[in-house]
């Protein structure tokens, strides 16, 4: 099919969050063995992040090596099933789409613990 995978797509969390952790286990039930989930804590420097950036937000990594954070990160994730595309369609061209969901990323991350 001319695509060549560099690596398995993997999203990083922070494990150490008991949302986090829900969220990554229902992640797991949708997703299946498409993507690699990985406690920050343990594999945040795979990707290049630093501590302080992985804390703040998801952080995914997709099969070409770009990494993507916030809700972009958790769009493109589960855009890998095909149900799911049409989520990143509109972050990506809904003019308004990615800011709202941006924010609603960040009043979500900063209550979740």
């Amino acid at each position: 099919n001319g695509f060549y995978m560099l690596h398995k797509p993997t999203l990083y969390y922070d494990g150490s969050c008991n949302f986090c952790i829900k969220c990554t286990e229902h992640w797991q039930n949708v997703l299946g063995d498409k993507v690699n989930f990985a406690d920050l804590y343990e594999s945040a420097g795979e990707c290049g992040i630093s501590m302080k950036e992985a804390i703040k937000k998801v952080h995914f990594t997709d099969a070409k090596g770009k990494t993507y954070s916030g809700a972009e990160a958790i769009f493109r994730m589960l855009a890998l099933k095909t149900r799911y595309k049409p989520l990143l369609f509109l972050y990506t061209y809904l003019p308004g789409f990615a800011p709202i969901a941006e924010w609603a990323y960040v009043v979500v991350a900063d209550r979740r613990r």
